[in-house]
């Protein structure tokens, strides 16, 4: 397993909660204490050391400091896929833990990978496209912005059905589809203002069929017997 992680998405609200659930206090925590003859000392000769008063033998006391380390997000999102992998050297894909995990319950959690296709964006706040306005040569004018959802889709689904077919048979499509057999379809949702690196050129032509292979750390969650949702909490090329 790769030592570090090159997120391209993280929604920082499910990562803490997850990372709580797993791993308990969301710190980690050192103790320096300094020695001491008797602890039982007074407040009044705290506050007499503390003003200057020099006190020496049995009257010296002790005093804890307790630095907290505060984990960021991304190092809690690598230690969450470390766990939930076993650091193994290689990472499913998505149409296999799906096919492995059946009869599949209403959802769980994983970590996988999978060739994904942009499918639209949508203006949350209109709940409206932002692509089908533009013809294919004019995507460059879509304005993403905090309100923009990016809707994937990878597998057995009807956008790729109709506007990727060229790629279907190809080695980009199944890259990361090691049994390439693709059975399942799956949509998942990115809200802009979770992505932390510029990448504008996921709205370039979808006619053109564009593909981007993702690693996910996530929940899926079933639809019916061949659609799923993947909820991405952490996404990574």
């Amino acid at each position: 397993m790769k030592p570090y992680y090159s997120f391209v998405y993280i929604d920082d609200y499910f990562i803490d909660s997850l990372y709580s659930q797993f791993f308990g206090d969301i710190t980690e925590q050192t103790v320096l204490t300094t020695n001491s003859e008797d602890m039982n000392v007074s407040a009044e000769s705290k506050l007499l050391s503390f003003l200057g008063f020099g006190l020496s033998g049995k009257e010296a006391f002790s005093e804890s400091y307790t630095n907290k380390i505060v984990i960021s997000t991304p190092r809690k999102a690598q230690l969450l896929i470390n766990y939930l992998t076993k650091e193994k050297e290689v990472i499913s894909s998505l149409q296999e833990i799906i096919e492995n995990n059946q009869p599949f319950n209403e959802s769980l959690l994983f970590v996988g990978k999978a060739t994904f296709f942009l499918s639209d964006i949508i203006d949350r706040k209109t709940d409206s496209s932002l692509l089908h306005v533009y013809d294919a040569s004019e995507r460059e004018k879509v304005v993403i912005d905090k309100n923009s959802v990016l809707i994937l889709e990878t597998g057995n689904t009807h956008f790729i059905h109709k506007h990727c077919s060229d790629y279907m048979n190809t080695d980009d499509y199944y890259k990361l589809n090691i049994n390439k057999n693709v059975k399942y379809g799956i949509m998942m949702h990115m809200s802009n203002s979770k992505i932390k690196k510029d990448i504008r050129h996921l709205t370039w032509a979808i006619s053109k069929a564009n593909s981007f292979n993702f690693f996910v750390l996530g929940e899926l969650v079933k639809s019916s017997d061949q659609f799923y949702k993947a909820i991405p909490f952490a996404v990574w090329m």
